[in-house]
């Protein structure tokens, strides 16, 4: 899938810089379908770069077409690149209207160039950049007023300075992929999105005026992907919402200087076993910091500035046996309250979210390595095995073991009801096919689950209604037990 991937994306960059065909970068005008022209300058023998919109009017969407044809020549082109201010609003002073509605981008798309839409302020609904594109430019669609998400493709690679900086609408969950080198400063500045999810390995930030990435944006939530290993200086600066317990991952190696700078609500921090050093400032004037744990056995570097020494209150847990190496390593011999933790952790599992429970009933501790840990079947089903890393370990239902490492333990159970498929008089499923609900029939009470078709039980509900309103559209199996035990198996279509 990787590698299908990065040649979709070589491909597309093929198309983007022309490698191959003509360049005589003639240029024709053609008519959107929702009602605008857009004027295309030839790149090369396939591909097309919209340099110009007049909108007429104001629209009520704006379409831009994947493909085009010349109307002095008969020839098709696909649009790769939105040109330099292509559709920007220019302001009523002017005499020109700025975007208004919904935008759809062209698949084939690689470059959205700077300030290609940059102050369409009346443009609504979510932003879909499309899977192939690799850059996006300076201020591309900074102070735009999408009221939606932002879904961004998994080819690219550079994000310009203030790229959507400006666009307060913006909601939900950002995701940044993996592939992703660099962002510049401000890209996502004075956004509102509420939940980062931040998977790039290494960021490249180039620099110049030291503002950060996510500064005065509405972010309260930052999860990490396993795979980061560096946090480049200033990313976090004055992310001021950001709120809670910040998480790095095992896999990070490194924090930059300033990277949390200003934080204000951040309450605590929890530093992965492989962290090596943490720049001056990082986590200077974060005023609301009152605990770290820090899971490396080796004391990372850190300055003398890196974070507000002179708080007494502040707890610092460090893993067992170690609390004397960090007393005495630089810097660190400045803070006072210090705690012993086992930081190892044990994340239990279950194969299947209908059929059963499995808790943890002991914690490791540095006094005591051994956890213990219950399963439980529901009614209908009986518990197999335990399983660490797909091999498996016991079959007793309750189960201790050593922890010496962070640990994934999963509980297994079987279907043990008879199953008969169709309905009966008494018990059937409506409406079918539904948008909404379901209901059934039944003079008794009943218990249902829904299945989809890849054998996972989505939901779950006792009585004889059930809300699907959040459940994608697609098949499901509705297993239906009634009050002697019976079960049926129904499909249902949710549109």
């Amino acid at each position: 899938m990787k590698i299908k991937t990065l040649f979709f994306c070589f491909l597309q960059l093929v198309l983007c810089h022309g490698l191959f065909g003509q360049n005589n970068r003639s240029e024709f005008e053609v008519d959107c379908p929702t009602g605008q022209t857009i004027r295309c300058e030839i790149l090369n023998d396939t591909a097309v770069k919209v340099t110009f919109c007049d909108y007429h009017s104001v629209p009520n969407s704006l379409v831009i077409p994947d493909e085009v044809i010349n109307p002095e020549t008969g020839l098709s082109y696909f649009i790769t690149q939105i040109g330099y201010k292509a559709f920007a609003g220019i302001g009523p002073a002017s005499g020109h209207d700025y975007l208004v509605g919904s935008l759809t981008l062209p698949s084939r798309l690689v470059l959205i160039d700077g300030m290609a839409f940059y102050n369409c302020y009346q443009t609504s609904g979510s932003l879909v950049i499309p899977f192939g594109v690799v850059s996006i430019g300076i201020n591309a669609f900074s102070d735009c007023g999408f009221e939606g998400n932002l879904y961004l493709g998994n080819c690219i690679e550079t994000i310009g300075y203030g790229a959507f900086s400006g666009c307060r609408s913006l909601e939900g969950t950002l995701t940044l992929g993996e592939n992703i080198l660099s962002i510049d400063e401000q890209a996502f500045w004075k956004t509102g999105f509420h939940e980062l999810r931040y998977n790039v390995k290494n960021l490249v930030i180039p620099s110049f005026y030291n503002t950060g990435i996510f500064g005065d944006s509405n972010i309260e939530h930052l999860i990490f992907g396993e795979q980061v290993k560096h946090i480049p200086s200033y990313t976090f600066w004055e992310a001021t919402r950001l709120s809670g317990t910040i998480v790095f991952p095992n896999s990070v190696e490194t924090i930059g200087s300033y990277s949390f700078f200003r934080d204000s609500n951040i309450t605590s921090v929890i530093f992965g076993k492989n962290l090596l050093t943490i720049g001056d400032y990082a986590f200077y004037f974060c005023s609301a910091l009152l605990s770290i744990q820090c899971k490396s056995e080796l004391p990372p570097v850190i300055g003398n500035d890196t974070f507000v020494f002179d708080n007494n209150d502040m707890i610092v847990m460090v893993p067992c046996g170690r609390v004397d190496d960090y007393r005495n390593a630089a810097y660190w011999s400045r803070f006072n309250n210090y705690s012993e933790l086992f930081s190892s952790s044990v994340l239990v599992e279950v194969d299947d979210l209908c059929a059963g429970t499995a808790s943890i009933i002991q914690e490791p501790s540095c006094d005591d390595n051994i956890a213990r840990v219950k399963a439980e079947a529901n009614e209908g089903y009986e518990f197999l095995y335990w399983t660490i890393n797909d091999v498996e370990v016991s079959m007793d239902m309750e189960y201790e073991f050593p922890v010496t490492d962070d640990i994934t333990i999963m509980a297994h159970f079987e279907d043990v009801t008879e199953c008969f498929e169709g309905h009966s008089d008494n018990n059937f499923i409506y409406p079918n096919p539904t948008k909404d609900y379901i209901q059934i029939a039944s003079e008794g009470s009943c218990v249902m689950e829904i299945y989809n078709l890849d054998g996972q039980c989505v939901a779950k509900s006792s009585g004889d209604f059930m809300d699907l309103s959040s459940m994608a559209i697609g098949i499901y199996l509705v297993k239906i037990y009634d009050e002697s035990g019976f079960v049926r198996i129904e499909r249902i279509v949710k549109e």
